[in-house]
């Protein structure tokens, strides 16, 4: 890498508001030969010279002890990390191992946020799905049920 955040350089927000940028911008995890060529290098070198103070974790990332040597010579927070549930379809009970060690990795990584997506009948990732067809609806009950789901595993990891 040969840029590091300097927040003398850094977007300037009038308001106080820090920026970062996502990882999609660079690779995406659903689709992983759009921008399969960007590295983690490229993408922490970009933000620092744009003035990004941050960002999320990506699917594509390494090991969160390199991702964390890298966001630190960097310069750059990393903040939240999509953690895709199955709230509905598997129940809260299921879900809260996984979103427990997702929240010890965010916390290595120096994160403070998750940012919860129920995924119960997603076509993410899935090619031959037309959503304009074949879109995917929750009941109303099945909505319900997401909203208060990770209300309870952040309760349960706190």
């Amino acid at each position: 890498m040969t840029h590091v955040y300097d927040p003398a350089t850094a977007i300037n927000d009038p308001h106080g508001i820090t920026w970062g940028m996502h990882p999609i911008a660079w690779r995406n995890d659903d689709i992983p030969e759009v921008g399969e060529w960007n590295t983690i290098d490229i993408m922490f070198d970009d933000l620092a010279e744009a003035g990004f103070a941050g960002t999320e974790v990506a699917g594509w990332y390494p090991s969160k002890e390199e991702t964390k040597e890298k966001a630190d010579a960097a310069g750059l927070r990393i903040v939240a990390q999509w953690f895709s549930s199955f709230i509905v379809r598997d129940g809260v009970e299921a879900v809260i191992p996984d979103f427990r060690a997702t929240c010890e990795y965010l916390q290595f990584l120096g994160a403070t946020r998750i940012v919860v997506s129920e995924q119960t009948g997603s076509v993410q990732g899935i090619r031959d799905i037309c959503i304009f067809e074949n879109k995917p609806v929750l009941k109303d009950e099945e909505v319900a049920h997401s909203g208060r789901g990770p209300e309870q595993a952040r309760r349960d990891c706190s």
